[in-house]
């Protein structure tokens, strides 16, 4: 190895082990603050800062409110720890129960859990573990460049599986298809006064949308004819009219109305992933870059 190879090596040896002492110790320590933080905002926590400035978790969850466009659906609920609580919905549409109002409380005892929620805190959990399979130097040793290879390797790894798992959160947050008809045609929700057979709650979420979809139903032996079939993600407006199959029969839906809010823990929580993410990515590719650097100067020495 000639003295320019060697000394290009050297300088690179010292930049890994930098790396791993500072940098990769570093983000460990500000992901998993940023990891208990996401949680605390899926499961929709308000946070606040107290006098000394440090996080402290509101302990009643976010009150939300939803309502539709055109006002036959008005709700509220209150979220917790992905669990749905206090809900009150009153539901009036013009040729249903004769145009009068319906108004339906949770049933007593009875836990509803937002399952998007739920998923995605199981892959943000699962990230947050692989923190401890980040390798990090410790000690006043200098290991040569041979010796801090794996170390890279390990790196962009780790890094590649905790980017997948941010993301695969984002996704349970986001695919609500199967959440709504015509998949799981059933009442989720156990309401008080009981809800008529024929009128279906189904509540999911789109990103930091919680929507609540009231659906009319007809129930019918044989197929109708000249109805088309409804399709996964199908919105309310392609879901009127149409018809699925059900139990060995037919589901016709008669009216479809979506009541929607905003919520801005999940939108916080999301954010923050999104930010987590780029974070791992930086980290994969200053591991990679150091790992090339020292595969190009061995070869040229």
């Amino acid at each position: 190895m000639d003295e320019q190879a060697a000394r290009e090596l050297e300088v690179v040896s010292h930049e890994m082990r930098t790396f791993l002492r500072e940098d990769v110790e570093r983000i460990c320590r500000e992901a998993m603050e940023m990891v208990n933080e996401v949680s605390m905002h899926l499961k929709c926590t308000e946070l606040y800062k107290d006098k000394d400035g440090g996080l402290v978790a509101a302990e009643e969850g976010s009150m939300l409110f939803l309502e539709s466009d055109d006002k036959t659906v008005v709700g509220s609920l209150r979220i917790s720890d992905c669990h749905v609580h206090d809900f009150d919905v009153n539901v009036r549409f013009p040729k249903y129960n004769k145009g009068g109002n319906m108004q339906f409380t949770i049933a007593h005892k009875f836990t509803y859990t937002l399952r998007q929620i739920q998923d995605a805190l199981h892959y943000i959990e699962r990230a947050g573990g692989m923190l401890v399979h980040l390798p990090h130097l410790e000690g006043a040793g200098d290991p040569t460049w041979r010796e801090l290879l794996p170390y890279m390797r390990k790196i962009t790894k780790v890094c590649s599986d905790i980017v997948e798992l941010l993301l695969k959160a984002v996704t349970e947050l986001n695919d609500w298809s199967t959440r709504a008809l015509p998949s799981l045609p059933q009442n989720w929700l156990r309401m008080e006064p009981a809800l008529p057979s024929d009128l279906l709650l189904q509540m999911y979420l789109r990103g930091s949308t919680l929507t609540l979809r009231v659906c009319i139903l007809a129930m019918h032996a044989k197929c109708p004819s000249n109805k088309a079939e409804a399709t996964v993600g199908d919105c309310c407006g392609k879901l009127k009219g149409r018809i699925m199959p059900h139990k060995g029969g037919w589901i016709e839906v008669l009216e479809a109305v979506d009541a929607r809010c905003s919520v801005g823990t999940l939108k916080q929580g999301i954010e923050k992933i999104h930010i987590l993410a780029g974070r791992f990515r930086d980290l994969k590719r200053n591991a990679e870059a150091m790992e090339a650097a020292v595969a190009r100067e061995a070869y040229s020495a």
